[in-house]
C-alpha cells in the first residue's frame, strides 16, 4: 500500500456520505451481530488500554477458506506421487482447532489463546481467520507490537475483510498512528457498511485528531445502527464534553450506563459533569460506582471527598 493511498483522506468522505447511507434499506441494524462481538463484550472492554470496539468474525468467509484447502501431495512406498485421501479429516481438523481457539478467546484465557493461535497459524498458515484471532489476542494482551504483525499478515492473505481491517485499526490507534487507523476504519465501513465497531472506531480516531464534527457524525452512526453499543454512547459523550455540550454529554454517559458493560470510564466521565452543573449531592453516585472497580484509584477517593466537602460545606476536609 502506497504512502499516498494511506494518506488521503478517507475520513470527511466518508462522513458527508452518512446522509446517502441512512436512506438505504440494507444499512438497517443486523438482527444478528458478528460472533466475536456478542461473546467477548465484557472481557475485551474490562481491558482498559485503549477504547475500541470490538470485532465480529465471518464464518461463512473463514468455511469457505478452509474449504480451498488442498491436500498436500507425498510419496508412497516406491516413491511414486500420490494425494492424502483425508483431506476431509484435514478440514475437520481445522474447524475443531479453529472452534478451540474462538473458545478460548471468548472465555478470556488469552496465554492459552496466543499459544494455539501460534500453533494453529503455523499449521494453516493460509488462513486468515487465524491470524486475525491472533492478532486480537495480542492486542488484548497489551502486546500491539505482535498484534500488527499478525494483523498484516492477515491482510496479506485477505484484503477484503472488513473484521481485518478493523482489527488492524484497533492496534494501529493504540500504537498512536490515528491516520493509519482512519484508513483502515474507513476501509472497514467501505466492506461492511452496517459495522457499527468500525463507525464507532473511526470517531473515536477522528476525535483524537480533534475533528470533532465528523467524529460526532460516525458515533451516531453507530449508534444507530447498535443502540445498546455502551462505548458508542461513551464516546459520544466524550466528544460532546470536548465540544462545551455538557448537558448532552451527561445525558450520553448516563445512556451508555445503561447497557452493559458497566463501563468505569462513563462513571468517571459523569462525576465532572455533575458538578459542573452544580449537582454535588448526586455526584459522588458516580465516583463511588467506579470506585466500587478501582478501589485503590486515587483520583476518585480524591474527587469523592471534593464532592463531599461541597456538599457538607465543611472547609476543614482535607481534599
Amino acid at each position: 500500500m502506497s504512502d499516498r493511498s494511506r494518506t488521503i483522506d478517507p475520513l470527511l468522505r466518508l462522513a458527508t456520505r452518512q446522509s446517502q447511507l441512512s436512506s438505504r434499506k440494507d444499512l438497517e441494524p443486523p438482527l444478528v451481530h458478528g460472533v466475536i462481538t456478542q461473546s467477548v463484550a465484557k472481557p475485551m472492554l474490562k481491558q482498559a488500554r485503549s477504547n475500541v470496539g470490538l470485532p465480529g468474525w465471518k464464518t461463512r468467509t473463514y468455511e469457505t477458506q478452509v474449504s480451498k484447502m488442498k491436500p498436500n501431495a507425498s510419496r508412497s512406498v516406491n516413491g511414486a506421487p500420490r494425494r492424502h485421501t483425508d483431506n476431509a479429516d484435514k478440514i475437520t481438523g481445522a474447524h475443531a482447532a479453529f472452534d478451540k481457539l474462538l473458545s478460548l478467546f471468548q472465555r478470556g484465557e488469552y496465554d492459552a489463546c496466543l499459544t494455539a493461535g501460534i500453533r494453529f497459524t503455523k499449521t494453516w498458515p493460509k488462513i486468515s481467520f487465524g491470524w486475525q484471532l491472533l492478532a486480537a489476542c495480542c492486542q488484548a494482551k497489551g502486546d500491539h507490537i505482535n498484534a500488527e504483525a499478525a494483523g498484516r499478515r492477515a491482510l496479506q492473505i485477505d484484503n477484503s475483510s472488513a473484521d481485518t481491517h478493523n482489527i488492524y485499526g484497533c492496534t494501529l490507534k493504540a500504537l498512536g498512528k490515528h491516520q493509519d487507523a482512519g484508513y483502515h476504519f474507513g476501509r472497514a465501513i467501505e466492506l461492511k457498511p452496517q459495522n457499527a465497531e468500525a463507525h464507532s472506531n473511526l470517531g473515536a480516531v477522528l476525535v483524537e485528531l480533534s475533528r470533532f464534527d465528523e467524529a460526532e457524525i460516525m458515533l451516531r452512526r453507530a449508534i444507530s445502527l447498535k443502540p445498546d453499543f455502551a462505548l458508542a454512547h461513551y464516546q459520544l459523550a466524550a466528544t460532546l464534553r470536548e465540544t462545551d455540550r455538557p448537558q448532552e454529554a451527561r445525558k450520553s454517559f448516563e445512556t451508555a450506563l445503561q447497557h452493559p458493560p458497566n463501563l468505569t470510564p462513563a462513571h468517571i466521565g459523569l462525576g465532572p459533569l455533575m458538578t459542573h452543573t452544580g449537582d454535588f449531592k448526586t455526584a459522588e453516585q458516580p465516583y463511588r460506582a467506579a470506585l466500587s472497580v478501582e478501589p485503590a484509584n486515587g483520583a476518585l477517593h480524591y474527587h469523592v471527598a471534593f464532592v463531599k466537602k461541597f456538599c457538607a460545606n465543611d472547609p476543614d476536609l482535607i481534599v
